[in-house]
């Protein structure tokens, strides 16, 4: 798969987007920030919804009075199908688009794959910068206790018996504990750690070294040491990157069939997340990898302040 086909563009943060693409369905994971607020505003979409996810903890009172969808269901893939199975569309013929600032990875994971088995030609995403997050690199996105760590739905490998050369590459972000969850789930595994750099903003590439330091002895001195690094906000470098260290790894195997099982877990920013999930999708399906999450049941609704910058990226399925 040649990634650097599908193509991202920046959004103006004032201006009107009227002279972009209209959709037939836009869709935003709720949340309380201004970079998500902002970009439902701006969408150009004949229907748009809010899709509210429970994760999020919302009261009633506190939603938005226009399109909101309560997502039902206690996994990623029972609260996107409800969704879908609501509105009831063709969707081979929908021309979507999808704001991934708010969506949990679980959610975002499989809404793409839904798509992508549903004969989407073309699916627009969009990811709103922050200027910064609100605490810098103390800022909290999850309460931090994690209930299971499992495949996502969708993304489940055919693992074999054989362990003796598994490989875990980890996104890695701010959460460290869910680092440490991780590998230490998969403490028998080779482990890679991925870095976003170039970083959002300048101070944040420091910041993730803060925080991912407090995981280095669950990393491991390899991970900590010789990390791979992927742009924060580019998906397709991110799957070109991940495609390019495996392809790398299975070289230097010591097994002649190289890398037994590959687990995939996308900690870091939401377009890294859909680069893990775009080199899945081309090129894992139906051999022994998998994508894994350390799932949790409490997300933060507000994480950062302002808006750096707005990007669109679009995915061509067909």
């Amino acid at each position: 798969m040649e990634y650097s086909f599908f193509y991202k563009t920046e959004l103006p943060i004032i201006d009107s987007w009227d002279h972009h693409d209209r959709y037939d369905l836009f869709l935003s994971a709720f949340n309380s920030s201004e970079r998500v607020n902002s970009v439902y505003l701006k969408a150009n979409s004949i229907d748009k919804y809010w899709l509210i996810f429970p994760e999020y903890h919302y009261l009633e009172n506190e939603l938005p009075n226009e399109n909101t969808f309560c997502c039902q269901g206690s996994s990623e893939g029972d609260q996107i199908l409800s969704f879908f199975n609501h509105i009831n569309l063709d969707l081979e013929n929908t021309k979507i688009c999808i704001d991934i600032t708010g969506f949990m990875r679980p959610q975002l994971a499989f809404i793409i794959k839904f798509l992508y088995i549903n004969k989407i030609k073309k699916l627009d995403l969009i990811y709103s910068e922050p200027e910064h997050y609100s605490s810098k690199e103390k800022t909290e996105f999850s309460d931090g206790n994690v209930l299971e760590i499992r495949q996502i739905i969708g993304f489940e490998g055919t693992h074999t018996q054989t362990t003796t050369d598994d490989l875990l590459i980890i996104g890695s972000g701010y959460d460290h504990n869910l680092i440490k969850s991780v590998c230490n789930d998969k403490e028998h595994a080779k482990i890679k750690q991925l870095i976003g750099f170039p970083s959002l903003r300048p101070d944040m590439y420091q910041e993730n070294l803060l925080k991912t330091g407090l995981a280095s002895d669950a990393l491991g001195n390899d991970a900590v040491k010789n990390p791979i690094f992927a742009p924060a906000n580019d998906p397709f470098i991110t799957a070109s990157v991940l495609r390019d260290t495996i392809i790398e790894l299975n070289k230097k195997s010591s097994s002649a069939e190289g890398i037994s099982n590959l687990y995939l877990c996308p900690l870091s920013t939401k377009p890294q997340t859909v680069g893990f999930v775009l080199y899945y999708l081309k090129e894992l399906q139906g051999m022994p990898a998998s994508i894994i999450y350390p799932f949790f049941t409490k997300y933060e609704r507000e994480t950062s302040k302002g808006i750096n910058k707005i990007w669109l990226y679009t995915v061509e399925f067909s």
